[in-house]
């Protein structure tokens, strides 16, 4: 079973495998979503990270460069960004008053190295029907 993320973070352990919604998102949500959310009133650069489609396409001041190219961190602008050291070019901006924790920023990049798989909210998701469990005692079970 899965650690709990607090606990994760905690203890510095990363994820065998990072998920958006549990892992990503609630980073994203805290410390970008401020600047490159859906609040296009606020939208810094043309980058909206809450969308897959503006997340992965070509950065709007930047021609040929990407915020996030699944599969290789070393070619996302975020990640470059979030691990720069000049204070003018580091994501988030000093005057945002918000910083990544470098936890923060190894699951996402863990989070890009694995395919930056996106997945809806779970109310989106259909739910499906659980295989029945195995039973030792056939006559046990009352229904199915």
């Amino acid at each position: 079973m899965e650690q709990q993320c607090g606990r994760e973070e905690s203890e510095g352990v990363l994820p065998d495998r990072v998920d958006y919604n549990f892992h990503v998102k609630p980073i994203l949500a805290d410390k970008c979503f401020a600047c490159h959310g859906p609040d296009a009133s606020k939208r810094e650069a043309g980058l909206r990270l809450d969308l897959k489609e503006n997340a992965l396409g070509e950065l709007p001041e930047h021609p040929g460069a990407f915020a996030i190219v699944p599969g290789k961190p070393e070619q996302s602008e975020l990640i470059r960004r979030i691990r720069h050291e000049d204070p003018l070019e580091v994501m988030p901006p000093s005057d945002s008053k918000l910083a990544l924790s470098e936890f923060e920023k190894d699951v996402l990049e863990k989070w890009i190295k694995q395919g930056a798989i996106f997945k809806p909210h779970w109310a989106f998701t259909p739910p499906v029907k659980a295989a029945l469990p195995k039973v030792r005692k056939k006559k046990w079970p009352q229904s199915p």
